[in-house]
C-alpha cells in the first residue's frame, strides 16, 4: 500500500469523524423503524453481481456502547466483522425485520452493454500493429430477469435472514452463449444460548459470469471474459463473554472460487481459515483486539498451495451513535508447498457512518496476499470499496459505489513481476417506490481495467432500467 493510499485513508477517516461529530451534536438519532430502506454495501443497486454484504442491517454505531460488552446488544444482535464481512447489528422489529417475514419479488430490466466480451481497447495494444487475439469489442442490448425470496425471522434470542435469487441475462447480440445465469444466496443467523454465549453464521454463495468489484473475495477483472464462476464465502463464530470487559470470538471461515471453464482452472482455490479474537473493553467506546488466524489454501496447481499464519492487532471504536470504525493490522507469514516462504503486511479496515434519515456511508479496505489466478505465482492486492446509500425522500433512494483494486502478481520462485493490474469501477443507481408492491429502478456502471498483460485491459459501460414487483 503506497503513501498516497495511506494518505487517502487517513484524510477521509478524519473528515468523516469531524462531520459525524457535528451531525451528532444537532440531536436526534438514526431511525431504523418500519419503512427504512435496505443498506447496500459496495455498489449501486444493479441486477449484476452478487448481493452486497450487510444489506438491510444496522451499523453497530447505532447501538449505544457499554462497558459490559454484551454478546447480544440491548437493541439487537451483533455479528462480528472480519474475513470480508462488515460488522452488523440486527434489531427485531426494525430495519429488514420490520418487513413481512416472507416476501417474493419479480424483477425485469432492459439494458445495454457496450463490451459484452470484455474485449481489449484497440488503443491499448502492446505495440503498434499488434494483432487482436480475442473477440472484438461488441455492444448488445440485454434483458435481465430475476425471482427473489426473502425470509426474515426474529425472536428475543435469535435472528435469521435469507435472500435467495434466481436470475439470468439474455444478450440480444452475442455470438457465444446468449444467456448467463446470475444466482445467489445470502444468509445470516445468530442465536444467544445465554447472556454470555452466542453463535452466528454468515454466508454468501454466488454463480456469476461477470466481475464483481464490490466483493473482496471475487476474482480481479483482468481478462474479464473468463466465463462463469462459483464463489462462496462462509463464516461461523462462537462468541463468549468471560468477564464484563473480556470477550473471545472463535471463527471458522471457508472461501472458494471455481471456474466452470477448465481453461481457467489455475484460478480455482479452496481456503479454510481458523481464527481467534481476544477482545478487551478499554472504555465504553473502545475495544482493543488481538487476533490470530491460520489459513490453508489449496489450488488446482500444488505449487501455488500454501499455509499462512496471521498475527493481527487492532480496535473497534464507536465515535458516537452515527460513526464507527474497525481496524485490523499485522502480518501474514505464508509457506508455499513448493518450499518458498513469503511474508507481507495485512490490513483490514471498515468505516461506517449513518447520517440524515437512514442514509449511510460504508468504506472498506483490505491489503495483503490473495490466491493468484496463475500457476506458481503469488498475488498481493489492495482493495477499497466506498458505498453511499442516500434516502432522498420517502419514495426515492439513490446509491453511489466506487471500487478500486490494485494487484501485483509475482513468480514465487524468483520474485519477478508477472502482471500489475488496476481496476476501477463506478456505479450509480436509484429506486423509486410507487407503492408497497411496485418500484422502478435504474443504474449505470463504468469499469476500467488496466493491466500490464497484453490484451487484458478494457473499458465497459452498462446501463439499465427496470421494475420490481413484491408480494
Amino acid at each position: 500500500m503506497n503513501r498516497a493510499s495511506l494518505g487517502l485513508i487517513y484524510f477521509t477517516f478524519c473528515a468523516l469523524s469531524r462531520f459525524a461529530c457535528a451531525q451528532d451534536s444537532l440531536g436526534g438519532s438514526p431511525d431504523a423503524g418500519a419503512g427504512a430502506s435496505n443498506v447496500s454495501f459496495g455498489s449501486a443497486s444493479t441486477p449484476y453481481g452478487s448481493p452486497q454484504y450487510g444489506e438491510g442491517a444496522l451499523p453497530p454505531s447505532q447501538v449505544p456502547p457499554t462497558n459490559e460488552g454484551p454478546v447480544i446488544a440491548p437493541q439487537g444482535v451483533v455479528l462480528p466483522a472480519g474475513y470480508g464481512f462488515v460488522p452488523q447489528t440486527f434489531i427485531p422489529g426494525e430495519g429488514r425485520f420490520a418487513q413481512p417475514p416472507y416476501r417474493v419479488t419479480f424483477s425485469l430490466s432492459q439494458g445495454y452493454d457496450d463490451n459484452v466480451y470484455t474485449a481489449p481497447d484497440t488503443q491499448r495494444l502492446p505495440f503498434p500493429g499488434a494483432r487482436m487475439t480475442t473477440l472484438p469489442k461488441v455492444g448488445s442490448w440485454e434483458t435481465y430477469g430475476n425471482m427473489g425470496v426473502q425470509i426474515r425471522l426474529a425472536s428475543p434470542r435469535s435472528v435469521f435472514s435469507l435472500d435467495a435469487n434466481l436470475g439470468g441475462t439474455y444478450y440480444w447480440r452475442r455470438s457465444t452463449e446468449n444467456f448467463d445465469f446470475n444466482d445467489s444466496v445470502t444468509l445470516y443467523y445468530a442465536h444467544q444460548f445465554s447472556p454470555r454465549l452466542q453463535v452466528d453464521a454468515e454466508a454468501v454463495f454466488v454463480i456469476a459470469p461477470q466481475e464483481d468489484f464490490s466483493n473482496f473475495n471475487a476474482p480481479n477483472g483482468g481478462g474479464g471474459s473468463s466465463g462463469e464462476y462459483f464463489i462462496g464465502t462462509s463464516k461461523f463464530d462462537l462468541t463468549y463473554q468471560w468477564t464484563p470487559r473480556f470477550q473471545t470470538v472463535s471463527s471458522y471461515v471457508f472461501n472458494t472460487l471455481v471456474y466452470t471453464n477448465s481453461a481457467f482452472s489455475s484460478g480455482n482455490y479452496y481456503q479454510n481459515i481458523l481464527g481467534n479474537q481476544f477482545r478487551f473493553n478499554l472504555n465504553p467506546r473502545l475495544v482493543a483486539v488481538a487476533e490470530y488466524r491460520f489459513a490453508s489454501t489449496e489450488t488446482d496447481f500444488s505449487s501455488s498451495s500454501s499455509v499462512s499464519n496471521f498475527l493481527l492487532g487492532g480496535f473497534d471504536y464507536s465515535f458516537n451513535r452515527r460513526l464507527s470504525a474497525t481496524v485490523r493490522a499485522g502480518a501474514e507469514l505464508r509457506d508455499y508447498q513448493m518450499g518458498n516462504f513469503q511474508d507481507a503486511p495485512f490490513v483490514e479496515t471498515t468505516l461506517q457512518y449513518v447520517y440524515g434519515h437512514n442514509s449511510t456511508i460504508v468504506w472498506d479496505n483490505r491489503y495483503g496476499f490473495e490466491p493468484a489466478g496463475l500457476a506458481q505465482t503469488r498475488q498481493t492486492s489492495y482493495r477499497t470499496s466506498l458505498a453511499i446509500n442516500q434516502v432522498v425522500t420517502a419514495r426515492i433512494v439513490a446509491n453511489l459505489g466506487f471500487n478500486y483494486d490494485h494487484f501485483d502478481t509475482d513468480n514465487i520462485a524468483n520474485n519477478i513481476n508477472v502482471d500489475t493490474e488496476d481496476d476501477f469501477n463506478v456505479s450509480v443507481g436509484a429506486t423509486y417506490t410507487l407503492n408497497k408492491n411496485f418500484s422502478l429502478n435504474a443504474a449505470y456502471t463504468f469499469t476500467d481495467v488496466v493491466s500490464s498483460l497484453a490484451f487484458t485491459s478494457y473499458t465497459r459501460n452498462r446501463i439499465f432500467f427496470g421494475a420490481t414487483y413484491t408480494f
